[in-house]
């Protein structure tokens, strides 16, 4: 029987693929996805036939799926992470109703993958221990004023910021406008975590504080986690860990 599942393939190495999504990706005929995506994937599901897409095809990778899965298919359509955060789910689902499609009779579902917020705090010991907030500097379908307002009230709270998608060869002072927010409402000691390709080929983690975080150290490939006041760096062994505390004291006024 025919169905359409989004699945969310984690941060990068098949490792780090939740159970589920591992093994509607064998069951599935047909694959489609970002071309990056696919990539990660590939060489674990080789048997299967792909369609790979470009940055800003999310429309038309929802739409290709859809025409798939009423052809007969099984069709997995994937997105790095999390497909329910920043990512295809919404679009998929978007489609689905315009075209009105019958969700129950296509099995639809949307599969859960660790998102790189979580993976590069866990990467790090614990920085996403309290509450957070995500934002990502892409414009490309949100305008800059709205992501520049969330920025700014995230910024004059005291918790995690994990910031996706900073920059990119186009959209450099997205994150240099970011810079100058968060550098107002928060002390230049801040810490801050950087992870380019985390859990993939390449990977290039780091601690930085917010003075010296710098547009040379991060790209598309990149999350930044600035992280609370009362974070404080731990070294053992060599690795370097980030840790925020769960519990709140009181008589100290901190975390």
């Amino acid at each position: 029987m025919a169905w359409i599942k989004v699945v969310g393939t984690g941060p990068g190495k098949i490792d780090y693929l939740t159970l589920r999504a591992f093994n509607l990706l064998k069951q599935a005929d047909l694959i489609v996805g970002y071309q990056r995506y696919i990539e990660l994937i590939k060489e674990e599901f080789s048997d299967k036939q792909m369609f790979d897409f470009g940055m800003g095809d999310e429309y038309l990778r929802a739409q290709k799926a859809i025409e798939l899965y009423l052809s007969g298919n099984k069709v997995a359509v994937i997105s790095g992470g999390d497909a329910g955060l920043y990512g295809i789910a919404s679009i998929v689902i978007e489609k689905m109703i315009e075209l009105n499609i019958d969700f129950e009779k296509a099995e639809f579902e949307v599969v859960p993958g660790v998102t790189s917020a979580t993976a590069v705090s866990n990467m790090f010991g614990s920085v996403l221990t309290q509450d957070f907030a995500t934002i990502s500097l892409s414009d490309y379908l949100i305008p800059w004023e709205e992501i520049e307002k969330r920025l700014i009230e995230f910024s004059k709270l005291d918790i995690s910021i994990a910031i996706y998608n900073p920059i990119s060869s186009k959209r450099v002072q997205n994150f240099e406008k970011a810079l100058e927010i968060l550098r107002k409402y928060r002390a230049l000691d801040t810490l801050v975590v950087v992870s380019e390709n985390a859990y993939r080929d390449g990977e290039k983690s780091f601690v930085v504080t917010l003075r010296d975080l710098k547009k040379e150290d991060v790209n598309m490939s990149t999350i930044i986690i600035v992280c609370p006041s009362n974070a404080r760096i731990i070294v053992n062994d060599r690795k370097t860990y980030v840790l925020v505390p769960r519990y709140y004291r009181k008589e100290s006024g901190n975390f």
